[in-house]
């Protein structure tokens, strides 16, 4: 027993080394990052998954299989043999190198799947490189691996809290896929070198040489190619978090504008809330995308912005207005359009459509243009039956508020003519969450 313990720590004290240097890093990372705290028992469990212990399981796997099962029943002649040997090592190693990553992203489960792929095969692809850089010396084997380890968890493992908590795709996908090429390259590299041992010292060397070459240069590709593609989310990142931002900023700025608005109509600056909710809710019940009711929730706070341009004396006008007076407030439609003409981006786009055109009617007959039917923007139609709801149920300095259930019957008759029967339909949908949204935004309270 004593001789064939030193017989093993000769043959591979130098990958018994990588598997605890693998070992400590991963139970180092599951501590740091999921704060995982078993340290004895990941040491264990990752030192008996490593891709160095895998492989010495495989090699011992293939001294039983090949010369008592193999040979046994299948006669190869010795140059066959010397061919086949090696590829037969080669299967066997896939084979468990495919367990032992198997096996590792069902332990790591703290990682995603393929987060635990990438991981466990950026370790393979080092000890398979180091294996052919080092083939015959176990202590260049020993210092590369250590080398290339140690950049692997500086240049990848530096932006493992990143990989791990954003949002938005990397390339994971090819990334694998690069490092599975790479891990069957290494494998047939090492094949051709097993094979080329038969040969003169001076074709040793030049064959090791010129795999080598071949080996670092893959690496050096997967190394740049993961580097483009974590640089290239990092970008996106950073420009989702700039729009956030400005969206965030428009929409204070809106909000505050329409506060404006409202105060100077004569109306509170509930309504403004109140229709900016209201118009989220039916167009969470058409189906529409987030982004697009983020965009409709924030625009419809600018649905009146052309009464900014309207006289005082018609805003603040205690009775109902005469025909002269109406035709002057219809304008505010047309007002919008100018003061948005010039302005850019997709909230103030959908704010231009909102303020335009939320009084245009789907039979033809609103203003100011007499859009009818689905040329009228799907945001003011929405914002239509969002406004005119709100307005039924508010007092005004003409008018009593109307009762829920009036105000519904009235929306529930326009259908078709004024309003679109879609939306409407949506509408009812939602009065329920419309009806606590207005009671939570009431008049009375505070901005």
């Amino acid at each position: 027993m004593s001789i064939f313990l030193s017989l093993f720590i000769e043959a591979y004290w130098a990958r018994m080394c990588t598997a605890l240097l693998f070992s400590i890093i991963c139970t180092y990372s599951s501590a740091r990052y999921f704060n995982n705290k078993h340290i004895l028992r990941n040491l264990v469990v990752y030192f008996l998954l490593s891709e160095a212990f895998v492989g010495i399981v495989a090699e011992y796997i293939v001294a039983y299989v090949w010369p008592y099962v193999i040979c046994k029943y299948i006669i190869f002649r010795p140059i066959m043999s010397m061919y086949a040997f090696p590829f037969f090592c080669a299967f066997i190693d896939i084979l468990m190198i495919h367990v032992g990553c198997h096996l590792f992203r069902r332990y790591a489960h703290s990682l995603d799947k393929k987060n635990a792929i990438l991981d466990y095969m950026s370790y393979v692809i080092i000890g398979r490189l180091c294996m052919i850089f080092g083939a015959i010396y176990p202590t260049l084997y020993l210092i590369t691996y250590t080398i290339l380890t140690l950049l692997l968890v500086r240049h990848i493992r530096f932006q493992y809290d990143y990989m791990l908590n954003t949002n938005h795709p990397i390339n994971l996908h090819d990334m694998i896929r690069n490092r599975m090429f790479a891990f069957l390259l290494f494998e047939l590299l090492n094949c051709i070198m097993f094979i080329n041992f038969q040969s003169s010292e001076f074709a040793i060397i030049l064959v090791q040489f010129l795999t080598t070459i071949v080996g670092f240069i893959v690496y050096a590709f997967i190394s740049t190619f993961d580097r483009e593609s974590i640089r290239a989310t990092r970008e996106y990142d950073d420009k989702i978090a700039y729009m956030q931002q400005l969206e965030t900023s428009q929409e204070q700025i809106i909000q505050r504008f329409s506060e404006i608005m409202e105060t100077k109509s004569g109306e509170t600056g509930m309504h403004v809330k109140r229709v900016s909710e209201y118009s989220a809710i039916i167009a969470e019940e058409l189906g529409i995308h987030e982004t697009a009711i983020r965009s409709i929730r924030i625009a419809s706070m600018m649905h009146d912005v052309g009464k900014l341009l309207i006289s005082n004396e018609i805003l603040e006008k205690p009775a109902r207005l005469t025909d002269a007076e109406f035709e002057e407030m219809k304008l505010h439609t047309v007002y919008a359009e100018k003061l948005l003409a010039n302005s850019t981006g997709l909230i103030v786009n959908v704010a231009r459509d909102i303020a335009t055109q939320h009084h245009e009617r789907w039979d033809g007959t609103g203003y100011p243009n007499n859009l009818s039917g689905n040329d009228i923007s799907l945001a003011a139609q929405i914002v239509a039956v969002a406004d005119v709801y709100d307005a039924l149920t508010s007092v005004r300095s003409y008018k009593d508020a109307w009762s829920a259930e009036d105000a519904q019957r009235e929306i529930a008759a326009e259908e078709g003519t004024h309003f679109s029967p879609e939306v409407v339909d949506a509408f009812f949908r939602g009065i329920e969450r419309i009806e606590n949204v207005r009671e939570m935004y009431r008049d009375d309270t505070p901005l």
